[in-house]
């Protein structure tokens, strides 16, 4: 690893990248990607701390995954910093609130039923009226054919 921490020892490195350094070239520059760099310092301390920005790298996301699975499944009964009072009263609310929804669905139930019953009564309750009202016009048709004879009679004796 020693061979990666140090700095390289040729001289003629250093001299071709303080000439090529003084020259300004694009950073898409052919000669500048090929290696030559603004400070060989930095080279050669990034190339020291690469190991340990892995290792910090690792240990970040070895922390955040261990934050994400615990957000995950949250254990209350191991984790130090909940108060057995809190729970208590999580508790509580989570009892109260599925007893007022086991009230609502009940509720809703009831209320469908009444629904269903209320539409039933709503539709015999048109059938009757559609019925009244046909025998509304036949009552008035057989009414017109009398009135009809009456009229028929009239005009025959008229005539006679």
């Amino acid at each position: 690893l020693d061979q990666f921490n140090s700095k390289p020892e040729n001289g003629t490195q250093e001299e071709s990248s303080s000439k090529e350094s003084k020259l300004y070239r694009h950073p898409r520059h052919k000669d500048r990607a090929g290696g030559a760099r603004d400070s060989p310092e930095k080279e050669t301390k990034q190339k020291g701390d690469f190991f340990n920005q892995v290792d910090t790298a690792t240990m970040m996301a070895l922390n955040r995954e261990q934050i994400l699975e615990s957000y995950k499944k949250p254990d209350l009964t191991t984790s130090a910093g909940v108060d057995a009072a809190l729970l208590a009263g999580y508790r509580e609310k989570l009892i109260t609130t599925e007893k007022q929804l086991a009230e609502a669905r009940a509720e809703i139930l009831d209320l469908n039923t009444k629904l269903t019953e209320s539409k039933s009564r709503t539709k015999k309750l048109t059938e009757i009226l559609l019925s009244g009202e046909m025998k509304e016009k036949t009552e008035v048709l057989v009414q017109v054919h009398k009135l009809e004879k009456v009229r028929e009679e009239l005009s025959s004796s008229l005539t006679a």
